[in-house]
């Protein structure tokens, strides 16, 4: 532990101030387990370090090295507590948002599952996220219990083994009787392209052959879209990363394919966008996965983002 993280921890709001101002980097210091100072004030429950923090533009999209929020690691015993319901009010959604994504996505679930079972195919929902960012997380959770009153009851995760996983979202998978599956199985995941882990991925899926829902990193989404059964699955995919701002995002075409509206579902504030219009370009009798390698020439929709 650093002294910015013991200060943060025990509210020496004057020793932070002090060391902000004489290196503000410090800000998001983190130690080995991915924790900043927010996390350590989260932790100890000190809300008059959080909220300094906070003012001072600490990053609240930041996770650690098991994808949890500052949210969850203010929680006691998995329990909301002062200070986490105070951090999920401030960078959580409002329960009326929460409400309204809820009616959008109700509905969106209800009409493509259907189309789905019409079509004889099996329902893919294919979340693209960016892990551990706590809105994305209250969305996902929403999504989850609509698929588990609708039956689907299978999540397929990014990951190579779920068994012992840590994960906010696997851990409530896990509470809703949910079966988890790791498709994330490439052999040195660590250290190769993601297209390499997106053949792998692909292939999970394909095998699977079952209504599911599979949550990646957003920037998989183009990978997964060019690779799996579209003769088996109707697929329904939506990019959550889009409802907060993310610095993360660089300028490859992967990303820039998860964040254009065209090809892939957008969450933008407590609105989706056009649906029906992203299902009929994956589900429509006769689409081929060469559509979306037309995508890597124009050059345009690279500045999407």
């Amino acid at each position: 532990m650093s002294l910015i993280h013991y200060f943060a921890k025990n509210g020496k709001i004057n020793e932070l101030r002090k060391k902000l101002r004489q290196n503000p980097e410090q800000l998001e210091a983190i130690d080995d387990n991915a924790w900043t100072p927010l996390f350590y004030a989260a932790n100890a429950l000190n809300k008059k370090s959080v909220r300094f923090l906070l003012n001072n533009g600490a990053d609240t999209l930041w996770s650690d090295l098991y994808q949890r929020s500052v949210v969850e690691i203010a929680k006691f015993k998995g329990k909301h507590t002062t200070v986490s319901r105070y951090l999920k009010k401030k960078i959580g959604f409002t329960e009326s948002e929460k409400e309204a994504i809820e009616t959008a996505i109700k509905s969106i679930l209800k009409t493509e599952h259907h189309k789905a079972c019409s079509s004889n195919k099996k329902l893919l929902v294919l979340l693209g996220e960016s892990h551990g960012v706590y809105k994305i997380y209250q969305i996902q959770k929403i999504i989850l219990k609509l698929l588990v009153k609708q039956g689907i009851l299978r999540i397929c995760l990014e990951d190579d083994d779920v068994t012992t996983s840590l994960a906010p979202i696997d851990l409530f998978a896990r509470k809703l009787a949910m079966k988890l599956y790791a498709i994330d199985k490439h052999p040195d995941r660590e250290n190769v392209a993601s297209s390499e882990r997106d053949i792998i991925m692909a292939k999970e899926l394909n095998q699977l052959a079952r209504s599911c829902v599979a949550i990646v990193g957003a920037k998989h989404l183009k990978g997964l879209l060019e690779r799996v059964d579209l003769n088996q699955y109707h697929v329904l995919p939506i990019n959550l990363s889009s409802c907060v701002k993310n610095d993360y995002i660089d300028n490859s075409v992967e990303s820039a394919f998860s964040y254009d509206k065209n090809n892939v579902i957008q969450l933008r504030g407590c609105v989706f966008t056009d649906s029906k219009k992203i299902s009929s370009k994956w589900n429509r009798s006769g689409v081929n996965n060469k559509r979306t390698k037309a995508y890597e020439s124009k050059s345009h929709l690279r500045k999407s983002i």
